[in-house]
């Protein structure tokens, strides 16, 4: 047991060090940031290694020098927006990696620091005399490290009650539209009111009819299994657990005014055929025979002599056919999934014992049904929640295009398709930022 820790410790050993060795080579090749990845990937493997330590923290250096030049020449060819987005990142980096700089870097990053932060106070004027509010609140969120840096914070804190003002404007028009069943609004207008200090007291329909409360399964199954093979219970295991993961789903919600019923019909069947073959296991063995040579002495030689040694072996052919179906309906439209899929396996036993043949007794390693039909049963529950995903897509996002939806349909395609290109435009138009930013901004998901 000594030997195989000590084994064990020697290759962990040698694969740190190989990984090391990438390293120093990526870094000498000016590949830094993937020297970096083979450093960080020794320390993992191996966190007393101090080589690999060196090497990163040398390497992470190397990651900021290169990032400020980067920071210069976007600065002297005026794209000043890249140069503050590039200048943030390496801020949050040497944070995030506690590195304290010094030398010439460190001049080099205060004084791009210092033209940094005359842009950003030129772009802080300009967002807080816009209409929208949210455009500065996110100008403040992706320059935080910067400001902090740039110790524009007490200066920025003078717009704080002209922006506020209109943020408090924009919570109380989205209030007046809260109502009936429009409980994703209600939700987002809670989280946006209460990141601008607003509290609300919103009010909508006691129940939400377009959700459900819960899955309703009802399970119809037919089986022509051998005994003690029911698989009723493994199938209505797997129900439970769609039942659980639909409680992640959009169409889930406990202010729901129904069930979704899930009906689950279908069959399983089981065959099992026993054969029995005469197979042959071929070996050789060493003989030795003496011959005359030439000069008539005895020579002695050993030969290979080929043997073929016949056998009977049981063959076992399975086949297992899984044919269900879910099928729920929502608002008259049909979700439906299905799975038909058999499962064949063939295994072979025998009682023979031959050492010379590699022949040994064997037994059959028979299908373990139950595990069989879980698996399946998984596939078609993840098959069907994605039915039920897309059909929601359908149902608040396809139509955008073509109607002028409300913010609540807004809001609920949203959930589903945060990268919608119609959706974050009309955030964007609305609000000044897109979905996806306001959901970082003020946690929409």
């Amino acid at each position: 047991m000594k030997k195989i820790i000590l084994l064990l410790l020697i290759t962990s050993l040698t694969a740190c060090s190989s990984l090391v060795d990438k390293g120093d080579k990526l870094y000498e090749s000016g590949l830094y940031n993937e020297a970096a990845d083979f450093y960080q990937r020794a320390i993992e493997r191996d966190p007393d290694n101090i080589e690999a330590r060196l090497g990163l923290n040398q390497t992470r250096y190397k990651i900021i020098d290169r990032g400020l030049i980067e920071v210069r020449m976007m600065r002297l060819s005026s794209n000043h927006t890249a140069a503050a987005e590039k200048l943030e990142q390496i801020l949050r980096d040497e944070s995030n990696w506690n590195i304290v700089l010094d030398g010439p870097i460190t001049s080099t990053q205060a004084e791009e620091t210092r033209y940094a932060s005359y842009w950003l106070l030129r772009q802080a004027e300009v967002l807080a005399n816009s209409s929208n509010p949210d455009t500065f609140r996110w100008f403040l969120y992706t320059y935080r490290q910067l400001i902090a840096n740039g110790q524009l914070v007490g200066k920025l804190t003078t717009y704080h009650d002209a922006v506020w003002a209109k943020g408090k404007q924009q919570c109380q028009a989205l209030v007046k539209d809260v109502k009936g069943q429009r409980f994703f609004l209600k939700e987002f207008t809670e989280k946006y009111c209460g990141a601008w200090n607003q509290s609300t007291n919103l009010k909508v329909d006691p129940q939400d009819n377009s959700r459900f409360k819960q899955l309703l399964p009802d399970i119809q199954l037919t089986q022509n299994l051998n005994r003690n093979q029911n698989q009723f219970h493994t199938i209505n295991a797997g129900a439970d657990s769609l039942n659980e993961q639909f409680r992640n789903s959009l169409w889930y919600s406990p202010m729901g005014s129904s069930a979704l019923k899930l009906s689950i019909d279908g069959n399983v069947n089981y065959r099992h055929r026993q054969s029995r073959e005469t197979r042959q296991a071929n070996y050789t063995t060493d003989s030795k025979i003496v011959r005359k040579g030439e000069d008539g002495k005895d020579i002695s030689e050993t030969v290979s002599v080929n043997h073929t040694h016949p056998y009977i072996a049981f063959v076992h052919r399975e086949t297992l056919a899984l044919n269900l179906k879910y099928t729920s309906f929502i608002n008259r439209n049909a979700i439906s999934r299905s799975i038909n899929k058999p499962t064949k396996k063939t295994s072979v036993a025998h009682n023979e014992e031959l050492p010379a043949a590699n022949l040994h007794p064997k037994k059959a390693k028979l299908m373990n049904i139950t595990t069989v039909v879980a698996e399946q049963i998984n596939q078609l529950n993840t098959g069907y929640l994605g039915a039920l995903e897309q059909f929601w897509i359908r149902t608040y996002c396809d139509q955008t295009n073509h109607t002028s939806p409300s913010g609540e349909q807004i809001m609920r395609c949203g959930a589903a398709k945060p990268d919608d290109t119609y959706i974050n435009n009309w955030f964007v138009q609305k609000w000044g930022i897109d979905y996806q930013q306001m959901t970082e901004l003020y946690g929409l998901e």
